[in-house]
């Protein structure tokens, strides 16, 4: 174990309790049910932080924070699949779980729709396409990246295999 790693974890547990006490307030609550709607763009070109860019959100009484950010981010991310696209996503958000169905928006100009509404629910290549990004960034990064996403992966699957993805990660 290098400095750099126990650096690393003492940084992850410290960014935990900052967020817990700036945001703490706005966590949704366990086992309470959140229907609503999401709407997003993906743009066709990068893969940046403005891609996926939510353009509606509306999921009842559950405010803004990062604790929807985050697992909405990573959910919108895994159900993008074509660029320069809208889409839309009617359901639930319960226990950092997503569950609904995601549409492709079809506004003049933007083409025609090219899939039928699929259930929201993350497959395996979804799991093996987040552990390749996550092994393609620089060895302190990966760590930081795969506990932000550790969460709704395993909220996605009950099956999910926290061991084995960690090596996929090649961490």
């Amino acid at each position: 174990m290098s400095i750099e790693s126990v650096c690393l974890s003492w940084e992850a547990v410290e960014r935990e309790k900052c967020m817990v006490a700036t945001w703490g307030h706005l966590a949704p609550t366990k086992n309470k049910t959140y229907r609503g709607h999401i709407v997003w763009a993906l743009g066709c070109i990068g893969s940046d932080d403005l891609n996926p860019t939510i353009m509606e959100l509306e999921m009842g009484e559950l405010p803004s924070s990062p604790w929807l950010f985050e697992p909405m981010r990573d959910f919108l991310r895994s159900h993008s699949r074509e660029g320069g696209a809208l889409f839309r996503f009617d359901g639930t958000f319960r226990n950092y779980k997503w569950k609904g169905t995601v549409t492709r928006l079809n506004p003049p100009g933007l083409g025609e729709v090219t899939f039928k509404p699929r259930r929201a629910k993350l497959a395996r290549r979804d799991f093996e396409r987040i552990a390749a990004e996550i092994r393609v960034l620089p060895v302190a990064a990966r760590a930081p990246q795969f506990r932000r996403v550790l969460r709704s992966l395993q909220a996605s699957n009950p099956r999910f295999d926290q061991k084995r993805f960690i090596v996929a990660c090649g961490l």
